[in-house]
């Protein structure tokens, strides 16, 4: 989305922000290897004139050398205002991948908050696809797992872990699947949480893709 250099989208991506008021903000597939950009490229830099104060934590694929810029994938979390002030610590998942990001919280009597923001990869479609990069990364280490089932598992590991602290928990997910009924949902709500698109509308809610016309929450496979 964002490429080098500032463009209609992202400037598009700033006036949505402003108009709605955001106060935290979760962005799938940045779709860059940032190790390739100058500092003045990189998300603070390039965002630091559009809010008094923010703060932002992004991750993606490092677990290669870098190749080119355009690298699919990544996540980022933008915390703005008087959110930014709240934030304790971030982190992103430990696997290099990119697969998400989180930033903590802290409010009124120590409640903390974690809201992370993650991208499952779609099945196979191509060689440079994040289901072939996620793909090669375990065929490396040795780990025979399909990238999307890796997800559901190690996702909902760190779920455990964060809810084990006495955190509260956002999750901003991009699951590539239907999370009325697939294996990913169905994780998910044994780990006790709710998608909040169904509670608020029921079966018969909005879809979340412009390509899916079949009411399910992020189902466009």
């Amino acid at each position: 989305m964002w490429g080098r250099f500032p463009t209609l989208k992202e400037e598009n991506f700033k006036l949505g922000l402003n108009k709605w008021e955001f106060d935290v903000f979760g962005h799938v597939e940045t779709n860059l290897d940032w190790r390739l950009l100058q500092e003045d490229e990189k998300f603070p830099l390039r965002s630091k004139e559009w809010w008094e104060t923010q703060h932002i934590s992004w991750s993606h694929n490092r677990t290669t050398p870098p190749r080119q810029v355009r690298q699919f994938g990544g996540t980022a979390l933008f915390s703005i205002h008087k959110a930014a002030h709240r934030v304790i610590e971030k982190g992103m998942d430990v696997s290099n991948l990119g697969r998400w990001t989180w930033t903590r919280y802290k409010g009124r009597g120590n409640q903390t908050l974690n809201i992370m923001v993650a991208y499952r990869p779609n099945p196979p479609q191509g060689p440079y696809t994040v289901y072939a990069q996620h793909n090669a990364y375990f065929h490396s280490i040795q780990r025979d797992i399909c990238p999307r089932e890796a997800f559901l598992k190690d996702l909902t590991k760190e779920v455990t872990k964060i809810k084990e602290k006495g955190d509260h928990l956002i999750l901003l997910l991009d699951g590539n699947s239907n999370m009325i009924n697939s294996n990913l949902a169905t994780a998910l709500t044994q780990n006790n949480l709710s998608e909040v698109i169904l509670d608020r509308h029921g079966t018969d809610g909005p879809e979340t893709h412009k390509r899916n016309s079949n009411k399910s929450p992020i189902f466009c496979i």
